[in-house]
């Protein structure tokens, strides 16, 4: 699903999210925990990646 990063912190990362909203969110069995309006907190080891248009930025080595 398309986010925007709000915080990055030691133990994951604060996303928001544009509708329509994921209905898999919030996700505990994942550690997805709604914090809000439209905001999820997931822990850095459900992302996979981040990528701006086509190009990876960056991969997660720890991803489930």
């Amino acid at each position: 699903f398309a986010a925007t990063i709000e915080e990055v912190g030691v133990s994951g990362i604060m996303v928001s999210v544009v509708a329509p909203l994921p209905a898999e969110l919030p996700c505990n069995e994942l550690g997805i925990i709604a914090q809000g309006d439209n905001k999820y907190f997931l822990p850095i080891r459900t992302v996979l990646g981040l990528q701006v248009d086509e190009h990876r930025v960056w991969s997660n080595p720890y991803s489930m």
